[in-house]
């Protein structure tokens, strides 16, 4: 007989799948149950609640996520804020990121809709991803590399949403321009607090 623990881990894998290849949209009960090839009150056998099942399932594509990050561009080599834009922008904007990056985009405007959740989640990826850049990022000084981090993450999502809402020509155009402010970052005096 199989666990509840390593059922309740299938059942969150397939929901997993599931919100990645449909968004926030398709989320009710019945769906997510149907999409984990399991009942409703199964469903609620594994998990607590609704918000337990979203709250699970995305952290676990949240690990995904930071495991094909790490994957395409690990921490082992630091590098300059200009190359380190340009190189993540790159993994965001290719085929393998886009539905995390279009599931990100929907949890940041649940956010903005004021949904508790999304913002806790919202926050999470915020922190881990401003953290993910800042571990890569070839700045000595720990507090302008944290700064550096942050514009960082603001620049490749500004971006990504860009992408999203435009062509690619747009985002080619403010991708350029970023990365050119992000040498004059590079090159120039730390900002005087």
């Amino acid at each position: 007989m199989v666990s509840k623990d390593i059922q309740r881990a299938r059942a969150l894998e397939k929901i997993a799948a599931h919100v990645l290849a449909n968004g926030l949209a398709k989320t009710s009960l019945r769906q997510l149950a149907a999409a984990a090839g399991i009942s409703d009150r199964m469903l609620l056998y594994y998990f607590k609640d609704k918000a337990d099942v979203m709250a699970s399932a995305l952290v676990l594509l949240l690990s995904e996520l930071q495991g094909t990050l790490n994957a395409a561009l690990p921490d082992t080599g630091k590098q300059a804020p200009s190359e380190l834009f340009s190189a993540a922008l790159e993994l965001v904007r290719g085929e393998t990121m886009r539905p995390y990056m279009a599931l990100w985009l929907e949890i940041a405007a649940q956010s903005a809709r004021g949904d508790g959740l999304a913002r806790m989640l919202g926050n999470q990826i915020v922190t881990g991803f401003q953290a993910w850049f800042a571990a890569r990022l070839d700045i000595a000084d720990p507090e302008r590399r944290d700064e550096v981090a942050a514009a960082l993450l603001v620049a490749v999502d500004g971006a990504s949403l860009v992408d999203f809402a435009s062509d690619a020509q747009a985002t080619d155009l403010a991708a350029g321009t970023l990365a050119a402010m992000l040498t004059r970052i590079e090159t120039g005096p730390p900002r005087s607090s």
